[in-house]
């Protein structure tokens, strides 16, 4: 950001002093070629998990770390499948449609699971 700001300038200071007084690097790791993300997931999990005995990293209160993104994409895919059981067992979706109480989770948990990988049959 500093190149992008006028030199003089009160967000110039402002990156300066929170350079100079909170340097906080960001790190991120980053997969190459085509990497099998639902054959891994438990050693991207234990990865992550790694970094808590890294000195100098920033850790909650508790010692943990912030979940990793496939963490939160796997807790959102978890509440999709409860409001697909639930929509599913009240009848508001069933194998063909869906009503107008089905909740939008459950619909979109829907969608997910009818997609087969070809453009010309979703």
């Amino acid at each position: 950001l500093t190149a992008l700001v006028p030199r003089d300038s009160p967000e110039a200071a402002f990156l300066e002093a929170q350079q100079e007084h909170f340097s906080i690097y960001h790190m991120f790791a980053v997969t190459k070629g085509h990497f099998e993300y639902p054959r891994y997931q438990r050693m991207l999990h234990d990865y992550h998990a790694t970094f808590t005995r890294v000195p100098y990293i920033l850790k909650d209160d508790d010692g943990g770390l912030t979940d990793s993104w496939l963490a939160t994409f796997r807790d959102w895919l978890l509440g999709l499948q409860k409001s697909f059981d639930h929509d599913w067992q009240n009848g508001c979706i069933v194998e063909q449609k869906w009503y107008s109480n089905a909740t939008d989770d459950g619909i979109m948990a829907y969608k997910l699971l009818v997609q087969t990988g070809h453009v010309d049959h979703p």
